[in-house]
């Protein structure tokens, strides 16, 4: 293994570690948005969220993370546009964000369960 494989592969291993960190402030910022939203707009803006995301993963698969964020965040744009509802892409990349912490979070307890693990702690949040 040469020097700039050792420097990639911890290059990669700090993103991968960092990503549940990022994905855990966006969420944060994500819920301070979500208090000056109607009832009816959060709702709506969670749930479009969660489906963009899996569809999403549905169509793009594993890796490509930038492209299913974009595909994500212009389905959820192109929700509030039909509805002449203004948002802006910060907001709906929060959602998305958040969605994606949820998604992540939901997997990781289920594969603890599944593997008979504990499931009251989740260890890239301790």
């Amino acid at each position: 293994m040469t020097g700039m494989d050792v420097f990639w592969t911890v290059v990669q291993a700090a993103l991968l570690a960092a990503i549940p960190g990022i994905a855990y402030l966006a969420r944060e910022l994500y819920l301070k948005w979500r208090a000056e939203r109607t009832a009816e707009q959060q709702a709506l803006l969670d749930t479009w969220a969660e489906r963009a995301v899996l569809m999403a993963e549905q169509v793009l698969g594993a890796g490509w993370g930038e492209q299913k964020k974009q595909m994500a965040v212009d389905y959820v744009q192109a929700k509030f546009d039909a509805r002449k509802w203004k948002i802006n892409v910060g907001e709906i990349a929060a959602a998305i964000e958040a969605a994606v912490y949820d998604q992540f979070t939901r997997d990781e307890l289920a594969a603890r369960q599944v593997a008979g693990l504990p499931a009251d702690e989740v260890p890239f949040l301790t």
